[in-house]
């Protein structure tokens, strides 16, 4: 009986230190992080995007001209 009394107590005594010692850890000054920067801005190729946006919307203009094909059961 005593040495559970004896763990108890020591347990008791041991589960507020680790908060404690966590408080103490974050008290370095703390680094301001950055995020990083490109060298150069990308230009997006803006005559190519045009071009297969009329390119795609040809396609699908194109798909719906395709007349139908009607069986004998219509």
């Amino acid at each position: 009986m005593l040495t559970v009394a004896c763990a108890g107590v020591c347990l008791a005594l041991a589960v507020p230190a680790s908060p404690a010692s966590a408080q103490l850890a974050g008290s370095k000054p703390k680094i301001e992080m950055k995020p990083p920067t490109a060298g150069t801005e990308d230009k997006p190729p803006v005559i190519m995007m045009y071009l297969v946006l009329i390119a795609l919307a040809a396609a699908v203009v194109g798909a719906a001209l395709i007349p139908t094909k009607r069986g004998h059961q219509d």
